[in-house]
């Protein structure tokens, strides 16, 4: 079965699309180390300069903040569903940009991923990065202190979404790929259980399969999906939930593991010599 390649919240992976790209330094106010499943640690959360946005506007990517989940309804072939979560891991404002790191703390076995590392909202829209081994060094921000990628962000986009592609007036005549994705349709907002603002649906075409990936600038990516020739590959990803983590995944992640062997071994020798 063919599964979900590196895309950029293959998770997760959305998006802030009007940031300013002003130069201005950045203050430092709160830290954060994520210590989520499968996060490498000492990913630093700074409130910087906020990007200026016109008055009554949210700035890109304002709904996400640190430690929130993002709960996406995943369904493989015709009828299996499972739910599949990410953790916002850390949120990084610098020079009116911001990015923000992704963590997957639940996906079922079978599904592909996301596999966005990092989405960024700078002044030329919307962009997911790929995981990549760069990208994930503890400290590691893909915006330097003036809201630009750094070298290695640059290296590993997966997708970007203009800002042209939100105005009105332009919509109909962005026919160019940029990334390898074509805009197929845009929207002011989509209704459901998440307020989704200025959203976009890209498109692009990869052998057999059919792919669309839907961004939208208050959060990110809400929407996924493969269609290849065969129905019972077909695999999408819906957002349906935001906030905090579902209880039952708290208590999963929380639960403790099984003793080592190695240790109830040790402790078994332990006991068996005491009595002798």
């Amino acid at each position: 079965m063919k599964r979900t390649q590196a895309l950029l919240l293959s998770m997760v992976a959305c998006g802030g699309l009007a940031c300013s790209g002003g130069t201005s330094d950045t203050t430092e106010s709160s830290t954060t180390t994520a210590t989520a499943e499968g996060d490498t640690g000492g990913d630093v959360a700074e409130m910087g300069e906020a990007a200026e946005t016109p008055e009554g506007e949210r700035p890109p990517l304002a709904d996400l903040h640190v430690d929130d989940h993002l709960t996406y309804l995943v369904r493989l072939g015709n009828a299996h569903e499972e739910e599949a979560h990410v953790r916002i891991a850390s949120v990084v404002d610098r020079g009116g940009s911001r990015a923000v790191k992704l963590t997957p703390v639940g996906v079922p076995g079978e599904a592909g991923q996301l596999f966005i590392a990092w989405m960024v909202a700078d002044g030329d829209g919307l962009v997911g990065l790929e995981p990549h081994v760069s990208l994930g060094e503890p400290g590691f921000v893909p915006i330097d202190a003036s809201g630009a990628l750094v070298t290695e962000a640059e290296s590993n986009i997966a997708w970007r979404v203009p800002k042209r592609w939100l105005e009105l007036e332009t919509r109909a005549f962005q026919n160019d790929p940029v990334e390898g994705w074509r805009l197929a349709d845009a929207m002011p907002r989509i209704e459901g259980p998440v307020r989704m603002e200025h959203c976009v649906d890209l498109e692009r075409r990869e052998g057999d399969a059919s792919r669309h990936l839907r961004v939208c600038r208050n959060v990110g990516i809400i929407g996924l999906s493969v269609t290849p020739e065969a129905l019972e590959e077909h695999e999408s990803w819906e957002l349906v939930d935001l906030g905090q983590a579902p209880e039952e995944l708290t208590r999963s992640l929380a639960a403790p593991g099984p003793e080592p062997a190695d240790a109830i071994e040790e402790s078994d020798t332990r006991n068996v010599t005491a009595d002798d």
